[in-house]
Formats: structure tokens, C-alpha cells, sequence
């Protein structure tokens, strides 16, 4: 993937070892889906690392997790129990992957990843021990998932709208 090659090598250049995690940019394109829907979908696409991505070669692997019940358990939660560990996760089995995009509703956490290797990535989160109150299952996913996750016209002027810059 060529994104994250570049990352690399500038990391390499400066004589550091490669991050096996790269996370969504601080600018990444945020809206929310069906915002008044009991489903409303936070969303966080990294445009221009998707847009490098090319169809059937770069792999993206879909990384669920599934809240029993009511939600989120104050036993474990993924924004506070699994994602800080990303980097030490794929560091586990070498993988080395950015992190493309997000979906996050009251009862699901959906993370898609652009490994350099799909097998590692996969091995890394498939090695997890199942959550209390949570599943996490690991997917094959494509570029036209990610494609689905684009906001529609109501949904970009919302962001728009909302977007720290036009404040």
C-alpha cells in the first residue's frame, strides 16, 4: 500500500523503526449517519488514504465488535480496552497496517484497516480472547465497503456545517 510504504520509509529515513499502527488523521472526514435514528453511525473516513487504495490489490480488513445486550459493559469497552492497544496488537505478529476508516453506533465499533499484510493483521485481532459483554469478529472486507461509507449530500453539508473551520 503505497500510503503506508511512504510512512515507513520516512520513519526509516529518520532512523526509527516503522510503526506497525498508523491511526486515522486528526482531519479526518467526520459526519454522522441517520443522526436522529436510534442507529445513528458516527463516521470517520481517511479520504485520501482510501482514494490511494486500489481495487483487488490492496487488501482492508474489517474489524467488528459487537456489544451485547444494551451496549457498551462498564467491564470493557473498545474505544478504552482495545483501541489504544492497536499498536501492540499488530506489533504482536509483525502486521503493519493505517487505520482507513470508522463506523461507530451505540451497539457496534467497526474499524477498517489497509495492511501491508493481510494474513498478520488478521492473526493479530484473531488471537484476541473474546470480551465480556462483546464479540469481535475479523473480515475480508473490499474498496466498495469503504466506498458505501461516503456521506451522502444531506449528511457532507451537515459535516460541513459542523466543521471547526466554518466556526
Amino acid at each position: 500500500m503505497p500510503v503506508l510504504m511512504a510512512i515507513a520509509a520516512t520513519v526509516l529515513l529518520a532512523g526509527a523503526a516503522a510503526p506497525h499502527f498508523a491511526p486515522l488523521p486528526a482531519n479526518a472526514e467526520t459526519f454522522v449517519r441517520m443522526p436522529k435514528d436510534p442507529d445513528a453511525a458516527t463516521i470517520r473516513r481517511d479520504v485520501a488514504a482510501i482514494a490511494a487504495l486500489k481495487a483487488d490489490v490492496d487488501p482492508v480488513i474489517e474489524v467488528m465488535v459487537s456489544y451485547d445486550g444494551d451496549g457498551p459493559s462498564p467491564a470493557w469497552r473498545a474505544e478504552r480496552d482495545l483501541e489504544p492497544r492497536f499498536e501492540a496488537i499488530l506489533a504482536s505478529r509483525g502486521a503493519h497496517a493505517r487505520l482507513v476508516a470508522t463506523s461507530f453506533t451505540h451497539y457496534k465499533r467497526e474499524y477498517w484497516f489497509a495492511p501491508d499484510d493481510d494474513v498478520a493483521l488478521v492473526t493479530a485481532f484473531r488471537a484476541l480472547p473474546q470480551p465480556p459483554g462483546a464479540a469481535i469478529a475479523v473480515l475480508r472486507s473490499n474498496l466498495d465497503a469503504l466506498k458505501a461509507l461516503a456521506p451522502g449530500p444531506g449528511e457532507r453539508a451537515a459535516a460541513h456545517r459542523r466543521s471547526p473551520a466554518r466556526r
